[in-house]
């Protein structure tokens, strides 16, 4: 019998960019994608996902406030950050966060996300 295929949940505001990586993995994963943070909790609460990658700006609730949020519930989450907004303010506040496993500034490598992806969902 096939394993089920791991769950992503991307959380991005920017809608052709969501669905640019969302059909890139789709072929090696299940994934899903929400353009808020409020959106993405209510789609983890239905279904945790093996991964959770988001944005840091979003409307309403920030990708560093939903992360913070679902770690209260599930603190083993594993997460990745997308970010147009690097800075070494940022950086600092992310390498803080028990779960984070890659750090992407945009534009980024969808190559590169998905061997990220690949090392973490496939150990």
């Amino acid at each position: 019998m096939k394993e089920p295929k791991k769950r992503i949940l991307f959380v991005e505001d920017e809608a052709p960019l969501a669905f640019f990586v969302s059909q890139i993995l789709g072929s090696d994963y299940e994934v899903e994608s929400v353009r808020t943070a409020e959106d993405a909790l209510e789609k983890w609460k239905e279904n945790p996902y093996e991964l959770l990658v988001t944005d840091i700006r979003l409307p309403g609730m920030s990708g560093l406030e939903l992360v913070a949020h679902l770690q209260r519930e599930y603190p083993d989450i594993k997460f990745i950050i997308v970010t147009a907004y690097d800075s070494f303010d940022i950086r600092d506040k992310v390498k803080k966060l028990d779960g984070l496993k890659g750090f992407f500034p945009k534009p980024f490598s969808i190559e590169e996300l998905r061997n990220r992806i690949k090392e973490i969902l496939e150990k």
